[in-house]
């Protein structure tokens, strides 16, 4: 029978027990045979457990750390899924399942299994929640595969704030600026640095502005009081 213990299940032995709960119940109705149905199912109470406040640890009980590619709630789940039994994959086709079937209609969910189409996807979901679709569409099939063009078609969200934090973005801004002022060293000064940064700046609402000098010049302070320390020392 399915226990969690801190031996077995130690990253499961440490959420909550709501989350604790939805694992049990996933366990006691997990089985080898099944529909597309019954997979939907599993799928929601693996999508609850993903979506849930869930604490961040690993089996030593040490927080995670996040990475480029995978967030720490993306990998305690994933951790999760391990002492559940189930591979990463396979979890996430289960939610799939469950997504595609209580949000598209039927006619929708085949149409997209023909075009090898993930209707699980946020931005093909926020597509299809912007749409107007109408019985009439839903019999008509070619309506119903300028439905599938229409969410091929749709932008997919910019990653690059996903896969990287707030200090690893600003280290790479920073990174590239001073390699290129070093480069042309010969050409730059602190006035032209000066100048440039006045008109980039103007790009800013007057409260984005503010932000930017706010910081500025809490690191100037703050470098002025280096140097008088070491002035100090010395």
């Amino acid at each position: 029978m399915f226990q969690i213990t801190k031996d077995r299940t130690p990253i499961l032995a440490r959420q909550s027990e709501a989350v604790k709960s939805l694992a049990t119940q996933f366990n006691q109705n997990y089985a080898s045979k099944n529909s597309v149905k019954v997979r939907a199912a599993w799928g929601k109470l693996l999508e609850q457990i993903r979506r849930a406040d869930l604490n961040c640890v690993n089996s030593d009980g040490q927080p995670v750390k996040g990475t480029a590619n995978q967030t720490p709630e993306a990998a305690t789940f994933v951790a999760i899924c391990r002492e559940l039994g189930i591979p990463r994959s396979t979890a996430y086709l289960y939610i799939q399942d469950h997504i595609t079937v209580n949000t598209y209609p039927q006619a929708i969910q085949d149409a997209a299994a023909d075009a090898g189409l993930n209707l699980a996807l946020d931005h093909v979901q926020a597509a299809y929640g912007g749409m107007t679709v109408t019985e009439a569409d839903l019999s008509n099939p070619n309506a119903v595969r300028g439905i599938i063009a229409q969410l091929e078609e749709a932008p997919k969200p910019n990653t690059m704030s996903d896969k990287k934090s707030v200090e690893e973005r600003l280290i790479s801004l920073f990174a590239d600026l001073f390699e290129f002022t070093m480069k042309n060293k010969k050409d730059v000064d602190s006035g032209l640095i000066s100048y440039c940064m006045g008109k980039a700046a103007k790009s800013l609402s007057p409260e984005g502005i503010e932000t930017w000098q706010a910081v500025v010049h809490m690191q100037a302070l703050q470098e002025k009081a280096s140097h008088q320390v070491a002035e100090t020392a010395s």
